[in-house]
């Protein structure tokens, strides 16, 4: 099969810096649950499906990661490889996990290409396709965007917590009409008014045309020889991000291979060069889920995600729910413990959440061993683990979490 000539590679190591109020300094952003299974179940299933035997999973050096990670994969027929990052370092950015990995020992020189994904991308791409359009174009790297993807919070969804605006990201995509070669990429955050477009994108296209209207899936596919190239070259040596750094440095080597006399405005491609594509399939889903509000949003698509993944929106093992309760579009993780005459209505719940006899919780995400004391009432808020929230209190638009220490900046 297509996927006997690629090393596929889960970055599942990040510590969530952008959902801190759900995930605090305990719950590991790749175990959180989505719709009834761990958030990396979904990339790791992804893998399976289409043929991958072997995969090489970064994570943080934490014995639970080790263990659900190892068991979903025997699960699915795979066999995983595991890159450890020290749990009290510092939030390891993408690049420097890539960095390590190209230094170990799991880099398998007999694989031609390299396929990186993030442990946060849910995707029903078929891989298939982005491996045929790889291997037609011979590129150095293709990068994966989605057209119909899920925005972190929709119109008419409103996210629990204080009452702040919910910023929707861009990422703005320069392609080359005709065969998608990637001339330009950076986020709308990178610009505060004016677009720049640097001369050399010109140059090497007239006629790029600027697409507002993608999303970067973190799915990158590279030739073995690109990264062995540029990744431990000194010119990247500060970079810590694929996506934000590696990835434009990538297009400017490859911009520096124009020639200003070529008429036809085509790129020079000796081996020595690195070419870079973007791929897309119009009716295929995806959503990344790396803040609270894509949170939110992945747990309420069971619908589109039991399509690809059957086991999703699987029942809860060893929760109890008391017969005198209502539970209204909720969604319940494992060993929850729901009391008498409790009343739940819109809420996720995260596992090991205890509910006490006749409270009431509206519109709120729970996250890990928190608990909502009696007859207390709980609406449009974010309940941080293990916070407890007193028996009888009364909170609307709040994030309740526990003051720790963290490994997150503000």
């Amino acid at each position: 099969m297509f996927a006997s000539d690629i090393q596929a590679v889960v970055f599942a190591a990040g510590r969530g810096s952008r959902m801190t109020h759900l995930v605090g300094s305990s719950v590991p952003k790749c175990l959180l649950r989505i719709c009834g299974q761990p958030l990396i179940y979904y990339p790791l299933k992804s893998l399976a499906n289409y043929g991958f035997q072997d995969v090489v999973v970064i994570i943080q050096e934490r014995e639970d990661v080790h263990k659900e990670v190892e068991r979903l994969g025997s699960s699915m027929g795979l066999r995983t490889e595991f890159l450890t990052v020290q749990e009290d370092d510092e939030d390891f950015g993408t690049l420097q996990s890539l960095r390590s990995f190209m230094k170990s020992n799991k880099l398998n020189k007999q694989k031609k290409d390299i396929l990186l994904i993030s442990c946060d991308t849910i995707t029903d791409t078929p891989l298939m396709c982005l491996v045929n359009f790889h291997q037609t174009y011979s590129s150095g790297c293709t990068a994966l965007f989605a057209k119909n993807y899920i925005p972190p919070m929709p119109t008419g969804v409103k996210l629990p917590g204080p009452k702040n605006k919910v910023k929707q990201e861009r990422d703005i995509v320069g392609l080359k009409p005709g065969n998608n070669q990637l001339i330009f990429m950076a986020s709308e955050a990178d610009f505060e008014e004016d677009l720049n477009i640097p001369i050399e994108v010109l140059q090497a296209s007239p006629h790029t045309k600027i697409n507002t209207s993608l999303m970067d899936t973190h799915i990158y596919l590279l030739k073995r020889e690109v990264l062995e190239r540029y990744v431990q070259s000194k010119d990247t040596a500060d970079f810590l991000s694929v996506k934000g750094e590696f990835l434009p440095y990538l297009i400017s080597q490859q911009l520096k291979n124009f020639s200003k006399s070529d008429q036809v405005n085509t790129f020079i491609h000796p081996d020595e060069n690195v070419t870079l594509f973007g791929y897309m399939l119009p009716n295929n889903n995806t959503i990344r889920v790396n803040t609270v509000a894509a949170f939110s949003s992945a747990c309420k698509s069971v619908e589109w995600l039991k399509q690809t993944f059957p086991e999703a929106g699987s029942r809860p093992r060893d929760t109890q729910i008391s017969k005198s309760s209502k539970l209204v579009a909720a969604q319940l993780g494992d060993q929850c413990i729901v009391g008498e005459k409790v009343k739940l209505v819109n809420v996720i719940a995260m596992d090991s959440v205890t509910f006490e006899e006749g409270c009431q919780v509206e519109n709120s995400l729970i996250s890990c061993n928190a608990i909502i004391g009696a007859k207390a009432v709980v609406k449009e808020c974010l309940v941080g683990p293990g916070y407890q929230v007193p028996e009888g209190g009364r909170f609307v638009n709040e994030n309740l979490t526990v003051m720790e220490e963290t490994l997150f900046e503000d």
